[in-house]
């Protein structure tokens, strides 16, 4: 007969072509809806994308982002895992099933998905970013594990690269974010201003 399946029903070739053309043009729309906050509006498309199709990686990563923002994380873990397993080892689908992870507080499991990330889109500012912060929130006890170690590791020397990349260009790593050379020098005097009147009360 020639159909071919597409979500849950089967479809002519031409006709599977056309809802896939049509897929992107929603979900695109359901995007310029999440970046505006109609997250409402955003949802009920994508709910709709993913009944169509339930292997739309597009429409499922939105709907975890849509589910985290409602803070549905146990969706949202499970949205991103099926992301996942559509499409491995993408950068920004790792990230954020950490950052889900670390919010269920599901800590060695975020690492992972946190390690995964950097080795799949290397330097990426906003996965370091987040790094950063896992690895400082993380307790002393947790600290020495192998996971860890081998995920602070990985930060150390993607992290270095990327500030030798972006020096030029006037921006400095602070702490989990990014500041310019004016700002650098504020934040370091702030800081000596603390240490000083710590050493006076001493």
């Amino acid at each position: 007969l020639g159909l071919v399946k597409f979500g849950a029903q089967w479809v002519t070739l031409p006709k599977r072509n056309a809802l896939r053309e049509q897929a992107i043009v929603t979900i695109d729309q359901a995007r310029r809806l999440i970046r505006q906050g109609r997250l409402t509006e955003a949802g009920i498309i994508v709910k709709q994308a993913v009944d169509d199709d339930p292997k739309n990686a597009s429409a499922l990563y939105l709907q975890g982002l849509l589910q985290f923002r409602q803070n549905l994380l146990l969706p949202a873990r499970k949205s991103f895992e099926s992301v996942n397993a559509l499409v491995p080892n993408h950068g920004p689908t790792l990230n954020n099933l950490a950052v889900v992870q670390w919010s269920l507080k599901q800590t060695n499991a975020a690492l992972v998905s946190y390690d995964q990330a950097m080795l799949s889109s290397p330097k990426d500012p906003l996965i370091l970013n987040n790094v950063a912060e896992a690895l400082n929130a993380l307790p002393p006890a947790q600290r020495n594990n192998a996971t860890a170690q081998r995920v602070g590791q990985r930060f150390t020397e993607q992290d270095a690269d990327l500030q030798k990349d972006l020096e030029p260009k006037g921006l400095h790593r602070w702490g989990a974010t990014w500041v310019s050379t004016d700002q650098l020098k504020q934040l370091e005097a702030a800081d000596q201003r603390i240490k000083d009147r710590l050493d006076s009360l001493a």
